[in-house]
């Protein structure tokens, strides 16, 4: 498998080229975006029972031995299936539909279910212990959400709530606009059009840990807690790291560890402080550097997006154009 040095999140097997179509081939760069590690392996066996010989995942960086996964799964060929009954552990997985499916079985600690239709962006929260295997009658392109029990926990008690035992289960095939939309958020990281920077992954984990507390485990966050800031020297610190990091990745673990915070707890000081979450301010500042590039040096537009931190030019110029409301070849006309 193979993982960019760069980009802490993003894991590939090395065949996943060939379950991309044409178009996605073309756009990822393997040169760029992936080295060795052997850490990830554990993240990709989350997903061993589909017996899938390559797709992409993203980790999140790991706190106290903790991670959360995310896979993008995508089969072009009907009637897959059933998958292998997967090792019972105490996790949930949660899978978004990315377009239309059906399921012709689905069992759960062996209740048998027919005939399931799943609509673009329906859901299906499992409980890992119960050793569910499904069988599709369609192609499927799934996003699935790895979410160890032990990390519901984990956030639960940074944000003084009370244990968490379990979540609710909600009936496959149910929406979710939340869950549906951190989802459709990584997806063109997954096919490789956008950038998959370590911060963008730790925010999107984290928001689905506080939504399925708040909604499938009914506890309130944040209800009673203080107002979380940096102190004036942190702030400072804080952007600091961040302006020294600007040409490469950096995650919420390593800003988190630096002020000996958990991921969680920074996240939320940083932005009621600087009023921005981290990835926003970064990619802001990156933007920024690009624009003295652009405009004092007349380097190409890969070699800037480089140097500013984003790993191919397509990416480089979505966030450009998202910040400015123009492409970076067309600030640089205007401005000589």
């Amino acid at each position: 498998m193979v993982v960019n040095p760069g980009i802490k999140g993003l894991h590939v097997h090395p065949g996943v080229l060939e379950c991309l179509p044409n178009r996605e081939r073309r756009s990822v760069n393997l040169d760029r975006r992936f080295s060795e590690d052997d850490s990830d392996f554990e993240a990709v066996s989350r997903w061993k029972h589909f017996r899938l010989g390559s797709f992409p995942t993203f980790r999140t960086t790991p706190a106290m031995v903790i991670y959360l996964a995310a896979a993008y799964l995508r089969v072009e060929d009907g009637n897959f299936g059933p998958t292998d009954p997967p090792t019972p552990e105490s996790s949930f997985r949660v899978s978004v539909a990315m377009r239309p499916m059906r399921l012709e079985a689905f069992w759960d600690q062996e209740r048998w279910v027919s005939h399931l239709d799943h609509g673009r962006h329906s859901i299906c929260l499992v409980d890992m212990e119960r050793k569910p295997t499904v069988k599709f009658v369609d192609p499927f392109e799934l996003v699935q959400f790895y979410v160890p029990q032990t990390a519901l926990r984990q956030f639960a008690r940074e944000h003084s709530m009370r244990p968490v035992e379990g979540l609710r289960i909600p009936p496959p095939g149910s929406f979710d606009p939340v869950i549906a939309s951190l989802a459709s958020a990584l997806l063109p990281a997954f096919t490789g059009t956008e950038e998959a920077s370590g911060l963008f992954i730790d925010h999107v984990h984290l928001a689905l840990q506080a939504h399925l507390l708040r909604k499938y485990a009914e506890i309130r966050i944040g209800s009673c807690r203080p107002r979380e800031t940096l102190t004036p020297l942190q702030r400072c610190r804080a952007i600091e790291i961040l302006e020294a990091r600007i040409s490469d990745d950096i995650t919420l673990a390593e800003l988190g560890s630096a002020f000996d915070l958990s991921m969680a707890h920074f996240a939320r000081a940083f932005k009621n402080s600087v009023g921005e979450t981290p990835h926003v301010w970064l990619t802001k500042r990156r933007v920024e550097r690009a624009k003295e590039l652009l405009t004092h040096t007349n380097l190409l537009l890969p070699e800037i997006a480089l140097k500013c931190g984003f790993s191919h030019r397509i990416g480089f110029s979505r966030a450009f154009a998202r910040v400015t409301g123009i492409t970076p070849s067309e600030w640089r006309r205007e401005i000589r």
